[in-house]
């Protein structure tokens, strides 16, 4: 899987490490009251995110200055009744304002609006309607459909219920890519059922069969596979919950997660752990041929282990202790972007800080791996001002960072940085970031103006 297919997930929220099943018509949903089918476009969420940014390094002396232009629409009337007419917008466009796209450039980067001076993310396009109880839903358009796995699909999607209490869906069309032009020859299609015997245990059934053709290297090359994924999610009670989950292709293993989180009634403590084994290579899906290929086209096959941790402390203070271990498959070599380590980290922070209205932060973060070892650390001070602005002053040091944007390792990387937000009505802020990041490259200059618009 090819990390440019992820990009929306990294513009847009974190990617979940489990594997998740086809998204459904009514997952989607926000809260919204029920309204009648004449007036279903007055229920309407909108989100807009404008962001500049202008960076530039002292050696060699460049520079590059990059907006984006994100906005999320959606209307649904359907959380609470039966009814689930609607439609969703959601992209991103990318102007690249300085007009260097060389990938040579050392401030080159996935983010970064490169190859063309405008690039359009259109991740989803669909419209919906029908009953979920009589008639089914079918939704038309461009479409989420496995997170993981980065698939969205250019088709039709119908979603009903069976005479045995199932819930099925099936679905058909293109697999959609965002930087392939050809894909007449591409297929994506499949059906899943879910089941819940009890309503703090439900079960999700997918199979989908892929067919993709693209070019690398100079080279047409297909992939044709099965992929099935199963997931079961269990809640024993509002404070704890649980899911596993198993992914193949064809008859051979591909990934196996599980999942868990806890917390204390009262709020007091929460915590979280996660175990992964990934036995293929993740070449299920082709990856879309750059300059990043090498780098992200192919996952190792590995084990992963996490565990998370955080309670409060005596004084308004929060506390947070975190361990990591990631192994490769015994047979695969160590690489620059294929690491096996241990990781270790733990953070105080606080908030009404000497009941001031401020908030601060530390942190201590400890890697060890069969080829380095390191300690980062770092801290900030946020001050709450008059009409709920805020002014933030941060601190990092890390022996060693990894940018995945851009596809680089820094050394001795010192960042400093001042952040400042200011609210502009309802759900809408305007934020302001400047910074610089010293490492072994020389000096980094970021300026960066973010504000988001929700109606």
């Amino acid at each position: 899987m090819h990390f440019l297919s992820l990009l929306p997930l990294v513009l847009q929220a974190a990617l979940p490490q489990q594997e998740s099943p086809a998204v459904s018509p009514t997952e989607r949903t926000t809260n919204t009251t029920i309204i009648s089918e004449e007036c279903i476009f007055e229920q309407l969420n909108a989100r807009f995110d404008f962001r500049w940014r202008l960076r530039g390094n002292d050696t060699p002396r460049t520079w590059d200055s990059d907006l984006w232009v994100s906005a999320d629409l959606e209307t649904n009337n359907g959380l609470t009744g039966t009814d689930y007419q609607g439609f969703r917008i959601d992209g991103t466009l990318l102007l690249d304002l300085d007009g260097n796209a060389a990938p040579s450039d050392n401030l080159f980067g996935l983010d970064d609006a490169h190859k063309t001076s405008a690039q359009v993310f259109l991740y989803e396009a669909w419209a919906q309607f029908g009953d979920n109880i009589k008639e089914g839903i079918t939704r038309v358009g461009r479409q989420e459909l496995h997170r993981t796995d980065a698939l969205w699909l250019d088709g039709l999607r119908y979603d009903f219920q069976t005479k045995r209490g199932l819930d099925a869906l099936i679905f058909a069309g293109r697999p959609a890519h965002f930087y392939e032009h050809d894909s007449s020859n591409d297929r994506l299609y499949g059906a899943g059922l879910r089941w819940r015997p009890l309503s703090n245990l439900r079960f999700s059934l997918d199979e989908l069969r892929i067919e993709d053709s693209f070019r690398f290297q100079d080279t047409d090359q297909s992939r044709e596979a099965w992929l099935t994924v199963l997931t079961a999610y269990y809640q024993p009670s509002p404070f704890a919950m649980f899911r596993g989950t198993g992914s193949w292709v064809g008859s051979t293993d591909r990934r196996q997660s599980i999942y868990g989180q806890w917390s204390a009634p009262d709020g007091s403590w929460s915590a979280n752990a996660r175990f992964t084994k990934q036995r293929d290579y993740a070449e299920l899906l082709p990856a879309d041929a750059s300059e990043f290929s090498n780098l992200f086209g192919t996952i190792s096959p590995y084990s992963d282990a996490m565990f998370v941790m955080r309670s409060e402390l005596d004084g308004g203070w929060f506390g947070e202790f975190g361990y990591q271990e990631r192994r490769l498959d015994s047979n695969i070599a160590d690489s620059n972007f294929n690491h096996s380590f241990r990781r270790a980290w733990a953070g105080l922070d606080t908030k009404e800080f000497y009941e001031t209205g401020a908030e601060a932060g530390l942190h201590v973060d400890a890697w060890e791996s069969d080829d380095y070892d390191t300690t980062a650390g770092g801290g900030f001070m946020r001050w709450g001002l008059d009409n709920e602005k805020w002014l933030e002053l941060a601190s990092d040091y890390a022996p060693y960072r990894l940018d995945f944007l851009q596809g680089r390792e820094f050394l001795d990387s010192q960042r400093y940085t001042v952040r400042m937000g200011i609210p502009t009505g309802d759900g809408s802020e305007l934020r302001f970031r400047l910074s610089h990041d010293r490492s072994q490259d020389g000096l980094t200059y970021l300026a960066d103006v973010s504000w988001r618009v929700q109606l």
